[in-house]
């Protein structure tokens, strides 16, 4: 019986030759969290939760653009959270608390750059 080779996922999700060496240690458990379904099903479930006619990853990207629109040279740069409407950041933070608080680490980097999580 001949073995067959499993299918790799495409290069971009695993291989991380290509990262500036600080952001490695940050590449690597962005994709731990993508693969571990204890991870991500309670991240996704945040980021998929309605709250005030939008889901809550939708609330962060109008964020995004908002702040990334009102910065110089379009970067993301600064805090996120003025560019909320008024009251859905604690809200936001509230919901995320209580669905995933063991992975509060990744909040920041998910609110700060990935709302589109779990996409590599």
């Amino acid at each position: 019986m001949k073995k067959t080779n499993p299918e790799l996922p495409p290069a971009s999700e695993w291989d991380f030759r290509q990262a500036d060496r600080i952001l490695l240690s940050n590449a690597a458990e962005y994709e731990y969290a993508r693969q571990s379904d204890k991870i991500r099903v309670p991240l996704v479930r945040w980021l998929d939760t309605p709250l005030k006619g939008k889901r809550v990853r939708q609330h962060i990207l109008d964020a995004c653009i908002k702040r990334q629109s009102a910065t110089p040279g379009g970067k993301l740069l600064g805090e996120l959270l003025p560019y909320f409407p008024k009251g859905v950041a604690g809200q936001i933070l509230e919901i995320g608390q209580k669905l995933t608080l063991q992975y509060y680490y990744l909040h920041e980097a998910i609110l700060q750059h990935r709302p589109d999580f779990p996409n590599p």
